[in-house]
């Protein structure tokens, strides 16, 4: 098991366009049976190790993550890292190294994605036996419901797996400095570009499946699934 990551990052800069009609809150800070839906994602990320820090990648263009976290994160060390614009995750993920000159590596994760099997991700996370130069990025089940995500192709023994991006990764100051510069600013690949690049990642599949909790109907699911005993 990895024991040398200092951090956990969350992506939470988002609005969530699609459930805008159906919510009030920032999709981030949506109320999942009484906690923010960040919480119940920080929950899961900091049961798989002593995380020292926790840190919220913000943006105040879109808005003021401090108006809605309130006690939302009593008993947890964390900090916010906000940008000023929003320009993709790579540019956070520069800003947050920025910002935190102490930190070579971190654990990232999206803001609204849920693992339904957490003992399948701990699992999963303990395997891991030390971190490369390349990211390590943490696939799950295929969710066969949906379309609209992003699909990494193995073929192992002239068999093709097709598994789905948990949005959790590892990754160094160093990778992601070279990455926005060499590949971000010069040639305008975004994150999931470079991340699912399988030359270049190392990869960790996780037998569980998950809820992108980013529409209206999913939003219902995770308050039918989530809660404090989950």
């Amino acid at each position: 098991m990895i024991k040398e990551i200092p951090c956990v990052a969350i992506f939470s800069g988002g609005e969530g366009k699609r459930i805008r009609d159906s919510e009030i809150l920032p999709k981030p800070f949506i109320d999942i049976n009484g906690k923010p839906l960040v919480r119940r994602v920080s929950d899961q990320l900091l049961k798989l190790s002593s995380f020292p820090r926790l840190v919220l990648l913000t943006c105040s263009s879109n808005y003021n993550a401090l108006q809605f976290i309130g006690d939302s994160f009593s008993g947890v060390h964390f900090s916010i890292c906000e940008e000023s614009k929003m320009a993709g995750k790579l540019s956070a993920m520069k800003f947050f190294f920025d910002k935190y000159p102490d930190i070579d590596l971190c654990l990232f994760a999206n803001a609204d994605t849920l693992f339904l099997d957490q003992n399948a991700l701990c699992a999963a996370f303990n395997n891991i036996n030390q971190i490369s130069d390349s990211p390590c990025v943490f696939l799950a089940n295929p969710d066969k419901t949906r379309s609209d995500y992003k699909e990494v192709i193995f073929e192992i023994n002239g068999k093709t797996f097709a598994l789905q991006n948990s949005g959790v990764f590892v990754a160094s100051r160093n990778w992601t400095y070279e990455s926005y510069h060499n590949a971000y600013r010069s040639k305008g690949l975004a994150l999931d570009d470079i991340l699912f690049d399988t030359s270049s990642s190392d990869f960790v599949f996780v037998d569980s499946d998950i809820l992108d909790v980013g529409t209206p109907q999913r939003v219902k699911m995770a308050r039918e699934l989530i809660d404090d005993n989950y």
